[in-house]
């Protein structure tokens, strides 16, 4: 070991790090950029290394959403999940026996006003909302002063309080938030400012206080506890409000850092490499200060060092497919099928439309559309106002894309933007063709123009309903396509994958 000028040590090169993989958040239905942080969980333990997925949000049920994840991620049990509450709370938060069903008619006034919502009045002004949960415990309870709700308490499927928010007299500004253990014991407070969190006080077991003076302070304290812990661990940041406990860390100045960049850098409509979002520029304009930048493909490096210069520490490291080798595809129905969030830069109603030119040459072909999001209703409407409310199915979330993929036809991809497009790994992975608009980032690198797909000018609708009819009027033409999207499997196969992330950690935090 090799010892730093700021006191920790780095490793020999090919030594096996510890990795923490800094997510902030994940849950049940997380997307694409989720799928690949666990992916990169996965190949780096089966490296040898020691990997830990780091959040830093609050949640009673991260147990049961962890190994909801952690399954269909095979991850094994060589990954850890590091919360930063569980982690100050000295448990972890999930509550554990069989639910305490609310007895709402046994709790004196009470009168229940809808299913599951229970409400005290007092001379007609409301006092109290309690509401309960599916499967009939507390959730939680609104306490209101002259009809503003001032308390907000919620509740585990035990019925003891956990978490306890105050509002100012506007009833929708807060003003505080405190955190119980199980056992109902106080062990973090956090005061507000303008409604957003400042002051952070943990209290230990034995009662004494310490105070952080904001939310920033409170997490960068907790990565400096990790890093002092582990000499020559890696921290990864997979998003980009975590940059800061790594690069700006009053703690510490000697942390190895990756950052993890996982969608566009630029602004709508993502043409001009000029014009740049403020999410990810705000990681590029300070990118010294990593010890690497991880890109997904060489156009967006290509178009970043066009604005910002030649960037020594940035390298490119492709998504790894997770399909095996001998997956099993099932038989195909006859449809098409679009994997997404259901959100405005993925352009659903793009492939809505697109569909609408194929459909009638097509009857027994349906546009199957799975995913969640914010414009479910205006697609569904718009689908509908097609005369396609019969032939394009909103299926819902899916834990299993590769299943959905492998019983497609083909999928589609009609996104404003993409990091580089893991659904179209998915797809082709399991010898699903893919009609794509030729986005920035990752369409052209993935797909080849009438060999596994076929790409359309980017915004070009009737150029996407083109694509899907070619895809569809030739079945043999389907099939050598279909053999020939299972190729990326060697092109972005997880050896290569393991391979190039040895190369990265084997070079960062030397001497």
């Amino acid at each position: 070991m090799k010892k730093n000028p700021g006191g920790s040590t780095s490793p020999e090169a090919g030594a096996k790090r510890t990795v923490y993989i800094m997510a902030d958040r994940f849950s049940p239905q997380s997307g694409g950029r989720t799928r690949a942080t666990f992916l990169r969980a996965r190949e780096l333990s089966q490296s040898g290394h020691d990997v830990a997925i780091l959040t830093f949000n609050y949640r009673l049920d991260y147990a049961d959403v962890w190994a909801g994840w952690a399954s269909k991620s095979r991850l094994g049990r060589k990954v850890r999940h590091l919360n930063i509450f569980e982690h100050y709370a000295g448990e972890e938060l999930g509550s554990s026996g069989a639910s305490v069903v609310f007895d709402g008619a046994g709790r004196g006034a009470l009168r229940e006003v809808r299913e599951g919502v229970w409400e005290r009045r007092q001379e007609g002004k409301l006092e109290s909302r309690f509401v309960t949960r599916p499967d009939g415990s507390l959730g939680y309870i609104d306490y209101f002063r002259d009809g503003v709700r001032r308390i907000h308490a919620n509740y585990d499927q035990q019925e003891r309080l956990r978490v306890e928010t105050r509002h100012t007299e506007d009833g929708k500004t807060i003003e505080s938030r405190t955190y119980r253990t199980a056992s109902g014991r106080l062990f973090l407070e956090v005061g507000y400012r303008d409604g957003k969190p400042a002051r952070h006080r943990l209290y230990g077991r034995d009662g004494v206080a310490v105070d952080y003076a904001s939310e920033f302070a409170f997490r960068a304290a907790w990565v400096d506890e990790l890093h002092r812990g582990v000499p020559g661990s890696v921290f990864v940041s997979e998003d980009r409000r975590l940059d800061g406990l790594l690069v700006q860390n009053p703690h510490s100045s000697d942390m190895t850092s990756v950052c993890a960049i996982h969608s566009t850098h630029l602004a709508p409509p993502y043409q001009d490499v000029h014009d740049l979002a403020t999410y990810n520029d705000s990681a590029l304009r300070r990118a010294s200060r990593f010890d690497a930048i991880v890109l997904l493909t060489d156009r967006q490096r290509s178009d970043i060092e066009e604005h910002y210069g030649t960037l020594p520490n940035a390298v490119v490291i492709p998504h790894a497919v997770s399909a095996p080798w001998r997956y099993r595809v099932p038989r195909r129905r006859r449809n098409i099928v679009v994997v997404t969030r259901l959100v405005p830069v993925k352009r659903v109603q793009d492939t809505i439309d697109a569909f609408a030119t194929v459909a009638a040459a097509h009857p027994d072909v349906n546009l199957e559309i799975w995913g969640s999001g914010e414009e479910l209703e205006r697609l569904t409407a718009h689908a509908a106002s097609a005369g396609l409310a019969q032939r394009v199915e909103f299926k819902g979330y899916t834990a299993k894309p590769l299943d959905v993929y492998s019983r497609a036809l083909f999928s589609v991809s009609s996104s404003l933007t993409e990091g580089m497009g893991l659904s179209t790994c998915e797809s082709l992975s399991v010898g699903t063709p893919v009609a794509s608009y030729d986005y920035r980032y990752g369409a052209r690198d993935l797909i080849q123009d009438g060999v596994n797909g076929y790409l359309a000018e980017d915004g070009d609708v009737e150029g996407l309903g083109q694509a899907m009819a070619r895809l569809l009027s030739s079945p043999a033409r389907l099939r050598r396509m279909s053999r020939a999207s299972r190729g990326i499997l060697r092109t972005h196969s997880r050896k290569n994958y393991r391979r190039a992330w040895e190369t990265l950690l084997d070079g960062v935090g030397q001497e």
